[in-house]
């Protein structure tokens, strides 16, 4: 990531590269996933998810499913830049990341139309199902924050912690879909590919407007 980030910051157009794949992943298996193509996968990842269910582990999926709700990221992305301390270093680059991921994927949803899994949920979930909006926004967040860390600090224990925490709550987060019953893998899937695309358009905006060169958010993390 770090040799990424350094590369993309000299060469603007990698970001779009990795944007376009991305872009291109998400496309073919949304057209795999409505020709019904990849049934049988959602069905055996859901089989092995399903034995595990249980009233303690399904609290704990909840309260982790709470915190990719819409209003929750948007709450706490303007907390961040409301408050002064916060606002210009960590508040605009994760509210510009969640807004969009929010409004993004209100749009996915809609147009590509695709019902959530018919399995046993174990909570109430409205709307349609792909991709996964819970683990796009978590995905646009964390992955912003890890952004954020890189960009302040020269410390590799610091910039692997940031990385690896990012992937870890992401996939938690994809992962309790799954097992509340409310999304297939696919979605989950798809759901990345949709939160990197947020992650590269918000990387390009912000360098485009050369917030990355701040004296703030280049001060390094002691």
């Amino acid at each position: 990531m770090h040799t990424f980030l350094k590369r993309a910051s000299t060469n603007r157009y990698l970001p779009i590269y990795a944007g376009v794949m991305a872009i291109v992943l998400f496309i073919a298996i949304t057209i795999h996933v409505r020709n019904g193509n990849l049934d049988a996968w959602n069905e055996s990842v859901y089989s092995r998810i399903a034995p595990w269910i249980h009233p303690t582990l399904t609290s704990g999926m909840i309260f982790i499913s709470f915190w990719g709700q819409w209003f929750v990221c948007l709450f706490v992305a303007a907390l961040l830049f409301v408050l002064p301390g916060t606002r210009k270093a960590i508040g605009i680059p994760i509210l510009f990341a969640v807004f969009f991921a929010v409004a993004l994927g209100y749009v996915l949803k809609r147009v590509i139309a695709i019902p959530r899994p018919e399995v046993f949920a174990l909570i109430e979930a409205s709307g349609y199902g792909h991709p996964s909006g819970h683990t796009m926004r978590a995905t646009a967040f964390f992955g912003m924050c890890a952004v954020l860390v890189w960009r302040r600090t020269s410390k590799k224990s610091l910039k692997a912690a940031a990385f690896i925490l990012a992937v870890f709550l992401s996939c938690l987060m994809g992962f309790s879909r799954i097992y509340l019953g409310v999304h297939t893998a696919t979605d989950t899937v798809a759901a990345y590919l949709a939160g990197i695309v947020v992650l590269l358009f918000c990387f390009m905006v912000l360098q485009r407007f050369s917030f990355w060169q701040s004296k703030d958010i280049c001060q390094d993390i002691r």
